[in-house]
């Protein structure tokens, strides 16, 4: 079965990785569907530098996949994508 592509991924940050508050459950749940979406998009949209090493930390995503875009330059409406 092929897998489908999700074409852009945004990933605000990865608190549930490291904050307290998530239980066990929730935590491997948001882990699982967030490492997921990652391998099938095309792009990975992160609002900063830190994000992004965190994405290629955690998940292994190639940093040529990955695109910063800060809050203050992200337009209200996301037509400029395609």
């Amino acid at each position: 079965m092929k897998r489908k592509t999700v074409h852009d991924v945004w990933i605000h940050d990865l608190d549930f990785l490291s904050r307290p508050g998530y239980s066990w459950i929730e935590r491997h749940r948001l882990n699982f569907r967030c490492r997921r979406l990652c391998r099938r998009a095309e792009t990975v949209i992160v609002p900063s530098r830190s994000v992004a090493d965190d994405v290629v930390r955690y998940y292994f995503v190639p940093k040529e996949k990955i695109r910063i875009i800060p809050p203050t330059e992200m337009p209200q409406n996301r037509e400029w994508l395609h």
